[in-house]
């Protein structure tokens, strides 16, 4: 890697401290787990498909399936 590489890198972590500081609401850790309780449906249910459809379950499902087979 070069050095603008290294620069990108350093700017994107910046920059996502920043958003976590400039959105930060959280009274408590409860009010962090929880999103204050203020979450909709709609997010909800994307962040769960996100979850549902991440990169370890295309790996481990033909894997599981693989084994189940034999």
């Amino acid at each position: 890697m070069n050095y603008l590489d290294y620069i990108i890198i350093i700017l994107y972590i910046i920059g996502f401290l920043g958003l976590g500081y400039f959105f930060k609401d959280n009274e408590d850790s409860k009010d962090y787990f929880l999103g204050g309780k203020s979450l909709g449906w709609f997010p909800l249910s994307l962040s769960t498909m996100a979850t549902q459809l991440s990169a370890i379950s295309f790996i481990s499902a033909p894997a599981f399936v693989g084994l189940k087979l034999n």
